[in-house]
């Protein structure tokens, strides 16, 4: 998929959900954007955030490695994964990251979400000061 479909697909919710905390949680996307899931069933974690916050499906992002987030990756609006995923991953991805995982990818999707919702800039801001 192209960077720009992907970009204007980004103008969604984000979910963030694993078997096991990371060092690297996203630290430049608004808070409000992640719901973070420490368990081994991703779908029931997705679910469960659906309905929690009436978010309809189709409006929501999810990244993935692997085969356990293909449940979560055909359901959701826009699918994303690393380079390293897994073929069957990456065929369902609407948009595959340049970056590694743990090499940036979370960073490049958070900043491709913010530049489509046109918040990039404003994030980056102090620091162009």
């Amino acid at each position: 998929m192209e960077r720009e479909r992907a970009e204007a697909e980004a103008k969604r919710a984000v979910m963030s959900s694993s078997g096991q905390q990371s060092p690297g949680e996203p630290q430049m996307a608004p808070a409000d954007w992640w719901e973070i899931s420490y368990q081994p069933d991703k779908a029931q974690a997705y679910a469960a955030l659906l309905a929690a916050r009436s978010i309809d499906a189709a409006a929501t992002a999810y990244m993935g490695d692997d085969v356990v987030d293909l449940p979560v990756l055909i359901r959701c609006g826009l699918a994303l994964c690393v380079p390293h995923a897994p073929l069957i991953v990456r065929e369902h991805a609407d948009y595959v990251t340049r970056a590694a995982g743990g090499r940036g990818a979370v960073r490049e999707v958070c900043e491709l979400i913010m530049h489509a919702q046109g918040t990039l800039q404003g994030a980056l801001a102090a620091y162009l000061k």
